[in-house]
């Protein structure tokens, strides 16, 4: 990968240093996914909280941002109560997901393989698919099968609204 983007960790870090949100232990950033906007790569996350994952529950997504992924800046932050989006009429903004149980060694393996899948295919994201390589064909496969091991599945029709541009040009491929 070039070095044309920032980090994901790093990305990660100085929003949670910058204060763009309310940060505590329990205050989780969901996966970066992918867009458009003006010929630039940027990114989006949606922010939920785990503190009811013990009895089961947990709430769904409070807050999104958008950052630029060159220069790490945030481009749009907004509290779902505000600008949401997912449609809060299906998905109310006081709802519960019922919280699936994965072992943490588990998560967090197959969280590192879809990082890792992930950043080696950053650089053509939304290349036109007739212009992709057979290598990098495969590597959007494999980075799919990770998708689908490491996101919490009770957040899969969010990660889908959020990334929807994304897994529509994925499914192109």
């Amino acid at each position: 990968m070039s070095n044309k983007y920032m980090e994901l960790d790093l990305m990660s870090q100085r929003i949670r240093k910058a204060g763009v949100f309310p940060f505590t232990e329990n205050a989780m950033l969901g996966a970066w996914m992918p867009s458009m906007l003006n010929d630039r790569l940027v990114e989006s996350a949606f922010l939920y909280t785990t503190s009811n994952v013990l009895d089961g529950k947990m709430a769904r997504p409070f807050a999104w941002l958008t950052v630029d992924s060159q220069s790490g800046s945030v481009v749009r932050f907004e509290y779902c109560s505000n600008c949401d989006f997912m449609d809060t009429g299906k998905y109310p903004l006081d709802m519960k997901i019922p919280a699936v149980k994965t072992p943490l060694q588990q998560r967090m393996e197959a969280g590192k393989k879809f990082k890792e899948a992930y950043v080696n295919c950053r650089d053509f994201f939304f290349a036109p698919v007739s212009e992709l390589t057979e290598e990098q064909v495969s590597s959007l496969k494999e980075l799919k099968q990770c998708m689908n091991d490491a996101l919490r599945p009770e957040l899969k029709e969010f990660y889908d609204i959020l990334g929807n541009t994304f897994f529509e040009w994925l499914e192109e491929v």
